[in-house]
């Protein structure tokens, strides 16, 4: 095995965090224009239209390829163990049940941190993301119930419009960062096994 399972979706998944993180930048930007200088905005508003078109694309393109990457990673972990609690089919499945894919949301980030965290390898990794993916999940689950309020028909306040825009900002910020502390486990994990050096803790998982 020359590449991890996942090592090319992850490639693809952080090009399009990073230019969706760029993009919720300039939506930020445009968002500040409106409420400091509207005359100047009303020059930027059909810009600012294919910015939050982008914006929402981008959010649909991310959803999958979340998807997709979150299977090859368990395929992966249950490479490095056979006895990692979480299948594939599990960790991308279970999003898709009502009410269960809540508790999901939890579940899947909570055993793969403590995973990493028992492998020495990543136990550093492990600490890091441990601290960022509930912040990071919190931080989307409040830009969603804004964004579905601000999209709604009532009178909008702007500012509820500039602190969606920030929330998104920051949470496709967390979101790199924690994806790139799985990413750089799989990356050392992968290379381990690969090249057959023992490694305590790697086989079993409890």
């Amino acid at each position: 095995m020359n590449k991890s399972n996942s090592q090319s979706i992850s490639k693809i998944l952080t090009i399009i965090l990073s230019v969706s993180f760029i993009i919720s930048i300039i939506a930020l930007i445009n968002t500040i224009i409106y409420m400091v200088n509207f005359s100047l905005y009303t020059s930027i508003a059909t810009f600012d239209r294919v910015v939050m078109l982008a914006v929402s694309m981008f959010y649909v393109i991310i959803a999958i390829l979340y998807a997709i990457w979150i299977y090859k990673v368990h395929k992966d972990l249950k490479f490095f163990s056979p006895y990692y609690p979480v299948s594939p089919g599990e960790a991308v499945g279970f999003y898709f049940i009502p009410v269960l894919n809540i508790y999901w949301q939890f579940h899947v980030p909570a055993k793969i941190a403590s995973f990493l965290k028992k492998q020495s390898l990543t136990s550093g990794y492990g600490t890091v993301f441990t601290t960022l993916w509930p912040i990071a999940l919190v931080l989307g689950l409040v830009h969603n119930g804004l964004n579905l309020y601000t999209n709604s028909d009532f009178y909008i306040d702007i500012s509820a419009v500039f602190i969606t825009d920030l929330l998104l900002v920051l949470f496709i910020f967390i979101l790199l960062r924690t994806n790139a502390m799985v990413i750089k486990s799989v990356e050392v994990l992968h290379a381990q096994h690969t090249e057959n050096i023992p490694e305590e803790n790697t086989t079993s998982y409890h």
